[in-house]
């Protein structure tokens, strides 16, 4: 079994703007694919950090609604919980499926609160337009803009990474992408 620490280190120095998990799997396993999964899980907590950020704001939107408001506090809770640092420091697991259901639970919950905004096959496109539109007021502009953050899976910010910035490293040498972790421990 290989443990995988992955780290993103603060944009800043002395910021407390970084993130770290921990990833395991067999020593059998290919670099290559390993070092896309973690890529993944990485891209998965960039997206679940900034849709709980967004459910907590729209928690205050629909504040006139108590339910509604709970459930977004709610979901935006347990995904700020699964991306604690405490998680790696107790040596706790990430996985792709336990990200995935967490971004799935903050989507149905922002479906729930805004089903005006979020029925039909062309939502994103409407909330789009609502951003675009002159006469949208900077609420409105801002609702809409944190709905699409919730709702649109490929939206992307510069944290998300591409195959190109991700390698994975090993006492200080890059593993190659072709090899499996058995040649390396």
């Amino acid at each position: 079994m290989v443990v995988i620490h992955a780290k993103r280190l603060p944009t800043e120095e002395h910021s407390k703007d970084y993130d770290e998990f921990l990833y395991k799997c067999p020593n059998e396993t290919n670099v290559g694919v390993a070092t896309d999964t973690v890529q993944r899980i990485q891209n998965f907590r960039v997206r679940l950090k900034w849709m709980c950020q967004s459910a907590k704001e729209l928690a205050k939107d629909v504040a006139a609604n108590e339910e509604m408001s709970t459930l977004l506090l709610q979901v935006a809770a347990e995904g700020e919980r699964y991306l604690d640092l405490a998680r790696a420091e107790a040596k706790m697991f990430s996985t792709e499926e336990e990200l995935k259901k967490l971004c799935d639970d903050i989507r149905g919950a922002v479906i729930m609160a805004f089903p005006e905004k979020c029925s039909g096959t062309d939502a994103q496109a409407r909330l789009v337009a609502i951003m675009d539109a002159d006469a949208t007021g900077e609420k409105e502009r801002a609702t809409a803009h944190r709905i699409l953050s919730c709702l649109d899976e490929q939206a992307a910010t510069p944290e998300i990474l591409t195959a190109t910035d991700v390698v994975m490293w090993w006492a200080g040498k890059p593993l190659l992408r072709a090899e499996t972790f058995v040649k390396y421990v």
